[in-house]
């Protein structure tokens, strides 16, 4: 086509049923035609056929009358793209007969991942003696470690504090135990896609986010060390804090199901002559997110040695806090299916309405078990005779 066009070849014929790989670009003022025999060239049915990749044919500012004639057009689907089998934009001179044009169904959206659980916290260290109980590490996240038990006073000397927790719950002092540590908060879902529409010659959406992590728990402050009951006695260490338990990872987003579109006019004229089919497949159904994880258990604080409520024992570190949930993913929303489908500025004529078919399909399923729209021609189409 674009051979022709540069040396003023105002048409192009096509004998037999030879496969055409698409997209074919239509040409300003360049006509296609098929259905010849191919050992004479007379009229028959037989038709090339452009078989193509989510769009058939496409006629860019075509201003001088330009013809279709005799071609099947055959749209099979491609992942996360809409099928259109002939796709016409400020195009004011655009005629088909004898065109059948067949989209298959629109690709449907993927669901999204779920999320991992978050790690669960390690519990603090007991206490061997004069040893402090070691705070719980949870490696999956550091921050939520549990603090370390204060060590036990020596010949007679008060024992050391607790120490805090990374995340800040207090060491426990003056024969307390320490803190427990805060319990993650669950975090937000992702958002949903938006419906589709189409605007500067493309199909676009909002699409929908991943779910949020949820937050980790805090971990426990170690225990107060333990105070002596005399000179010649050292008192026991405090316990570890138990380690907080990671928040779940947020639920993967849902893709969007596809529309699937005979024909779409986007400020162009048409006119439809005889014998001319038009069928849109089923809009593509839409993927759900998936779900966020669950947040980890906080681990326990860890235990002194010494019977608890004697001056010289030291005491519990504080429990660590669960992590908060993972959010939900946003789900994706279902593809519309469309016989023609008319933007702005669009009028499409019809010569006879006996031998011109538009049909569509159904719109995909949302996830709120309701289908997205479908018409054979949409709203803003005005066909005329």
């Amino acid at each position: 086509l674009d051979i022709a066009q540069s040396g003023d070849i105002r048409a192009i014929a096509i004998a037999g049923s030879p496969s055409i790989d698409g997209p074919v670009v239509m040409r300003d003022g360049v006509s296609l035609y098929g259905g010849y025999d191919l050992s004479t060239w007379a009229i028959s049915e037989q038709r090339p056929v452009v078989e193509s990749l989510s769009t058939g044919i496409v006629a860019k500012q075509l201003l001088t009358p330009t013809f279709i004639h005799g071609v099947n057009i055959n749209v099979v689907a491609e992942d996360d793209s809409p099928t259109t089998g002939l796709l016409a934009q400020a195009s004011l001179s655009l005629t088909l007969s004898r065109v059948n044009i067949n989209v298959a169904d629109a690709p449907t959206g993927a669901n999204g991942e779920d999320g991992a659980d978050g790690a669960n916290g390690p519990r603090g260290k007991t206490n061997e003696s004069s040893s402090p109980g070691l705070g719980g590490i949870n490696d999956a996240c550091p921050a939520s470690n549990g603090g370390n038990g204060g060590a036990g006073g020596l010949n007679g000397g008060l024992g050391s504090k607790g120490s805090d927790a990374a995340s800040g719950a207090k060491g426990g002092d003056q024969g307390q135990p320490g803190e427990d540590g805060d319990t993650g908060q669950d975090a937000d879902d992702g958002q949903d896609a938006s419906p589709w529409s189409f605007g500067n010659g493309v199909w676009t959406q909002t699409p929908s986010t991943d779910g949020e992590q949820g937050a980790d728990g805090g971990g426990g402050g170690g225990g107060d060390g333990g105070d002596p009951r005399d000179a010649r006695d050292d008192g026991s260490s405090g316990g570890g804090g138990g380690a907080g338990g990671c928040g779940g990872q947020g639920g993967g987003k849902g893709t969007s199901g596809q529309p699937s579109v005979g024909v779409l006019l986007d400020r162009s004229t048409v006119i439809l002559s005889d014998n001319v089919v038009i069928q849109s497949g089923n809009g593509g159904n839409a993927g759900a997110g998936g779900s966020g994880g669950v947040g980890g258990d906080g681990g326990r604080g860890g235990l002194s040695t010494i019977e608890l409520g004697r001056p010289d024992a030291g005491t519990e570190g504080g429990d660590g806090g669960n992590g908060g949930a993972g959010g939900r993913g946003g789900d994706g929303v279902a593809g519309p299916s469309y016989g023609i489908f008319c933007v702005e500025q669009t009028k499409v004529f019809v010569s006879s309405s006996d031998s011109v078919s538009i049909q569509s399909k159904a719109g995909g399923i949302g996830l709120d078990g309701q289908r997205a729209p479908s018409a054979d021609t949409s709203e803003k189409c005005t066909l005329e005779k």
